[in-house]
């Protein structure tokens, strides 16, 4: 080949390369590589391997004749292949340079769901949208020259063993994306993240067709509504944001509770938090019902603080739960239709404004089996109910009077005022220094719901006491339904007083021996005379 013609097809190459790879460039998603400075330069290393392929390939055919005459040494015409070999070799890294790029993934779909199992399940469909290279890239390289041979990864647009796995969505990226579904297409990256929050850590898909749907189910091992679904391919790594819709089995509404089941004290008040959970976005009110609970029972819905009460609940545009409470109140005695320290049953529901109608009668008893397949979410909560013993000291007079060096006795009642009996009963006293208690009996087995038991109480004086007014504290400790009691006491006020005079003993004594003596005298004369 002369120089002049050489020049030519170096031309008409080089052209043909050119609109070729405006046609590669024009056919590049908007987020391709040929944007920045970085493509365009790899494209220009293209052209410039290209013009090295040809410009070995041109010497070598040049060689050629002349190594067959023996006017070129054998050395040198295999130099001249191998510098064509190479030359090739550097075009081709060029080109697998230009086109192995990062996996382009779209999310078409990011569903939270609620397995057989009770738990919690997100479902994702990702589809694989990479574009390796499509019709006008192969017609890029066919036109670069023909007799290229390229390795046929470049031509494939399938993945192979790509990692997906679903973490904690920390410092959230907004947005929406350009995927159909909630999903956020490439591009729409979140902070990377290292903790994983679903089973299993990592999915392996081995092969994956450009354009393929893979539908995914992780287990989730936490309570949210936002994750990064992180993709790992060969040595690169992203994260794409999502936020997963709600699908719930009954409907479209799900009522959760972290606390099922839980005991209250007759007379008491408990609080159960739950949260009412939707699958839609638009601007919605719900009602709410509560069934199976006797009449003695009284029920609210309130605020999540506590604070106030709400007759219904209003989620609006794009709020999907909300947390509340409900408030059970229970009496202060033990009516007839439920029974003590047993489980008791009850559910509540939630409807939309849409489907109040479908909410059956508040004193009808309901299962969860009759909201099935309705517009309802039903939830299905326990109460057990503790009677509570109350211990109450009754005493007939709370000053008593005292004598140093005496004995002295007085008495109260122990009285059960409570909804549950009272065990093993125990007396225990604040005393003045000195002066000493005792109780009998000093242990009260039982004391059953009305009931009332005696008690006395032994106070001794020492004989150097003094005159003054002192205070006994008595205190009770005891069990109701192995339960310990809150410490009861009863205050006396014991007033030490001086003992009684001996001078009227002495005063009397004296007068008797007196008069004793005179009628002894008065006999005397008497029987003398």
């Amino acid at each position: 080949m002369t120089a002049s013609a050489f020049a030519r097809r170096l031309a008409s190459v080089s052209a043909a390369a050119a609109l070729a790879a405006a046609a590669f460039v024009a056919g590049m998603p908007a987020n391709s590589l040929a944007n920045s400075l970085q493509d365009q330069t790899s494209l220009l290393t293209i052209r410039e391997n290209l013009v090295q392929v040809q410009l070995t390939r041109a010497k070598l055919q040049q060689y050629e004749p002349l190594a067959e005459k023996g006017i070129v040494s054998k050395t040198d015409i295999e130099q001249k292949r191998a510098d064509a070999r190479l030359a090739e070799i550097r075009f081709q890294r060029s080109v697998m340079d230009l086109v192995s790029t990062e996996p382009k993934i779209t999310v078409e779909r990011a569903v939270k769901v609620k397995g057989k199992d009770g738990q919690q399940y997100l479902e994702l469909a990702l589809r694989n949208a990479t574009l390796l290279v499509d019709d006008s890239q192969q017609m890029l390289f066919a036109s670069m020259d023909k007799d290229l041979a390229f390795p046929r990864e470049i031509l494939q647009r399938r993945l192979d063993n790509v990692f997906i796995s679903v973490r904690e969505a920390n410092n959230f990226a907004g947005g929406a994306g350009a995927g159909a579904g909630t999903g956020y297409a490439q591009g729409q990256f979140a902070m990377p993240s290292q903790v994983a929050v679903a089973i299993p850590y990592d999915l392996k898909i081995g092969s994956w067709s450009y354009n393929e749907t893979k539908v995914l189910r992780f287990r989730l091992l936490t309570d949210a509504e936002r994750f990064n679904i992180h993709i790992t391919y060969r040595s690169s790594e992203h994260e794409i944001g999502v936020y997963a819709e709600q699908k719930f089995q009954s409907g479209d509404v799900e009522l959760t509770a972290g606390r099922i089941n839980q005991e209250a004290n007759l007379g008491s008040a408990i609080d159960y938090p739950f949260e009412i959970r939707r699958s839609g976005q638009d601007s919605r009110a719900f009602f709410f019902q509560v069934y199976n609970l006797p009449p003695s029972i009284s029920y609210s819905i309130v605020s999540a603080d506590g604070k106030s009460r709400v007759s219904q609940v209003r989620l609006e545009n794009g709020e999907t739960a909300r947390p509340l409470m409900l408030r059970l109140e229970l009496p202060a005695r033990h009516v007839e239709g439920f029974k003590l320290d047993a489980p008791l049953p009850f559910i509540v529901a939630a409807v939309d404004e849409k489907n109040v109608a479908k909410l059956p009668a508040g004193d009808r008893k309901v299962a969860e089996t009759d909201f099935s397949g309705q517009s309802l979410g039903s939830l299905e909560l326990k109460l057990v109910a503790r009677g509570l013993g109350k211990l109450s000291i009754v005493a007939n007079s709370l000053v008593h009077e005292l004598v140093p060096g005496a004995h002295s006795e007085f008495g109260f009642t122990v009285k059960n005022e409570g909804s549950s009996s009272l065990e093993n009963i125990r007396f225990d006293s604040e005393k003045p220094n000195g002066i000493g208690v005792a109780f009998e009996p000093a242990l009260i087995t039982s004391v059953g719901v009305g009931q009332e038991k005696k008690v006395k109480v032994r106070v001794t004086t020492p004989n150097d006491s003094a005159v003054g007014e002192y205070e006994l504290r008595v205190k009770t400790e005891g069990y109701s339904s192995t339960r310990p009691l809150a410490i009861d006491e009863k205050v006396f006020r014991l007033v030490v007083k001086s003992g009684p005079s001996m001078l009227p003993v002495f005063v009397v004594l004296f007068l008797f021996l007196a008069v004793l003596l005179i009628i002894v005298y008065v006999g005397k004369k008497v029987r003398l005379r």
